[in-house]
């Protein structure tokens, strides 16, 4: 225990096994409004502290007690066990990291990369996965590709079409009844609103910062700048372009690890030719009252696609694009869960993408105003 930090760190994860224990020994009916503080608490202190992975764990955790108590047809006990188990594992195997003065362990269970400066990059939107968690948070993560070549300072590049994402979320607000999207028009501090970025134009982002993953994420800093540029649009296709013959050899060279997430091994792709059956109640366990299911074929394989419940204006869009002619691409993101190729949709790719999962609902413009000014 050589530094001030690895003692708080290590307080802090025996703090988060103990609390993890007694969530497991007690179960949901021990999970009261003071322990769901007490782990938020963690959550925050485990950033802050540089234990990144455990602190999404947590969050994960949180997120399924908050559907227990404010939406308990989307809850689901395996997810919940699922996350207290791996949160519970990466706390254990930290603490052991540190003990055993193990650094590659140690950086590998808390994700303690840190961000890497950029004075700017071009990117384009290609699509944007929406995520609503009554209760609890509103979530958008938005699919990059770069335009241009992006030179790090270690002396890496990245090429053009290199994934990025930038995800914005916004904390639930107690009794206000807006739709996911009513948020996406919130000016920022860095003087834009998410909605600017759903364009086909080339965007310019100046000031931000690169977090290592799959795929890499921007953060945005305090004075990042945004601007859409008068440019013609990219040839999506050369950005989005993907290899089947890849992804398999993917999977048949990955060895299962106890602490990764299906969505761990997912991949971007693109399907030139699809047809889409009847939507029905999802199949997973535990996600028939959360989530809408239906088969797709493309590529000579099966895909479960897979969408919020209430997403009507999406079913809507799929149903309508593969009746189109000619049919636009389908471009989603897929992993692999329980043995099945699962597709998450982005966007429709005609001539330029068409962002199908956010919907144009009405909402009172002046009451988000009061609530927001109140927050």
């Amino acid at each position: 225990m050589s530094t001030d930090r690895q003692q708080r760190q290590c307080r802090l994860l025996t703090q988060a096994c103990a609390q993890l224990e007694e969530l497991l020994l007690g179960g949901t009916t021990t999970a009261s409004s003071a322990s769901q503080r007490s782990l938020h608490a963690l959550f925050e202190q485990a950033g802050q502290v540089g234990l990144l992975r455990l602190a999404s764990s947590l969050r994960l955790v949180l997120e399924e007690l908050k559907r227990l108590d404010g939406d308990p047809d989307r809850y689901s006990p395996a997810r919940l066990c699922f996350f207290i188990d791996r949160s519970w594992l990466l706390a254990r195997g930290i603490l052991a990291a540190i003990e055993e003065q193990d650094q590659a362990q140690l950086a590998r269970l808390s994700s303690a990369s840190p961000p890497v400066p950029l004075d700017e990059v071009v990117v384009a939107t290609c699509g944007v996965q929406r995520r609503h968690v009554p209760g609890a948070f509103s979530a958008f993560e938005f699919r990059l590709r770069l335009l241009q070549p992006l030179n790090l300072a270690d002396g890496r590049e990245l090429a053009v079409a290199t994934p990025l994402l930038w995800s914005f979320v916004v904390p639930a607000v107690k009794g206000h009844g807006f739709p996911a999207e009513a948020f996406l028009g919130m000016r920022q501090k860095q003087g834009f609103s998410p909605n600017q970025l759903l364009t086909a134009q080339p965007i310019r982002i100046g000031r931000c910062a690169l977090v290592e993953g799959q795929p890499q994420r921007l953060q945005l800093a305090p004075d990042c700048r945004i601007e859409i540029l008068e440019q013609p649009s990219p040839d999506w296709r050369a950005l989005l372009q993907w290899d089947p013959a890849g992804w398999l050899q993917r999977l048949r060279e990955h060895r299962p690890d106890p602490l990764e997430l299906p969505i761990e091994l997912n991949q971007d792709v693109l399907l030139e030719d699809w047809a889409i059956g009847p939507f029905g109640p999802s199949t997973m366990p535990g996600r028939d009252r959360s989530e809408r299911c239906a088969q797709l074929s493309a590529a000579g394989c099966q895909w479960q696609l897979r969408i919020d419940m209430g997403q009507s204006h999406l079913e809507q869009a799929l149903h309508k694009g593969q009746q189109l002619s000619p049919q636009p691409a389908l471009y989603g993101n897929v992993h692999v869960e329980f043995g099945q190729a699962v597709l998450i949709p982005l966007s429709l790719l005609g001539e330029q993408p068409e962002f199908i999962t956010i919907g144009n609902p009405d909402f009172d413009r002046a009451a988000l105003v009061r609530l927001i000014n109140r927050a």
